[in-house]
């Protein structure tokens, strides 16, 4: 690849944590792209190499340059593509029933909230699912929810988080906010899983827009090695009100 300065001394960053600021239009996938192929031309599996972005179509167009096989462990994928794969492969290991496919299909979340509010009349559909969506996004379970509200109506919305998630569990699913969380909790606490689970180098891309709970994921997945390259703009943080954690990166 037709590399600037910049670009090259990101591509060959090697062990350790990096973190890399980039403006819209600097090149910032083809710097991860050239960065895995560097990589795998050093001798670093597939597998050992994992590229983790927010959309399919980001993944997609990063797999198609690299000629990268996305049916691997690593590779690119997105955050939720990979923690649908370890919550799947290490479905025994979780404190409930996983359904055979886990994610709620044809609005069975939106029903089972819906269901929930009947008995809570002065809450609407939309401040619960953004007070569910911010607690999860900041790895907040129920129980502390509960615990820390104290103002009437958030303590109603904490109620009705702990009785939604009740219910999604009962029946196996898990939405895409509570995917993450749980496959995180479930590294935490489980050394085996953990250690399956670890990469030679993690990548992130629009590192600036990752949850709390996304950074504790690329911590966790990188814990034994210490390799991780994050590419953000700091500039172009826009979703900390859906719970994104700039300051992280």
């Amino acid at each position: 690849m037709n590399l600037n300065p910049e670009q090259r001394a990101a591509v060959a960053a090697g062990a350790g944590a990096h973190r890399v600021e980039a403006i819209p239009g600097a090149g910032k996938t083809k710097v991860a792209v050239a960065r895995y192929e560097r990589l795998r031309a050093a001798g670093i599996p597939e597998n050992e190499i994992l590229s983790l972005t927010f959309t399919r179509s980001a993944a997609q167009e990063m797999r198609d340059r690299a000629g990268s096989d996305k049916t691997g462990r690593g590779g690119f994928r997105t955050f939720h593509a990979l923690a649908l794969a370890i919550a799947m492969t290490e479905a025994k290991h979780l404190p409930f029933q996983l359904a055979d496919f886990p994610i709620p299909q044809n609005g069975e979340a939106v029903r089972t909230l819906k269901k929930i509010l009947k008995n809570f009349t002065a809450l609407s559909y939309r401040e619960a699912k953004e007070y569910i969506s911010l607690c999860l996004h900041r790895g907040i379970s129920p129980g502390e929810a509960i615990a820390r509200e104290t103002d009437w109506q958030a303590a109603e919305l904490a109620q009705v988080f702990a009785e939604y998630e009740r219910r999604m569990r009962e029946l196996g699913l898990l939405d895409f906010d509570s995917l993450q969380l749980e496959v995180v909790r479930l590294l935490e606490r489980n050394a085996e899983v953990r250690a399956h689970w670890q990469f030679a180098f993690v990548q992130a891309d629009e590192a600036q827009d990752s949850d709390e709970c996304q950074w504790k994921l690329l911590q966790l997945l990188s814990e034994k090695s210490g390799n991780v390259f994050c590419v953000g703009d700091a500039n172009q943080a826009l979703y900390a009100w859906r719970g994104a954690a700039p300051e992280c990166f």
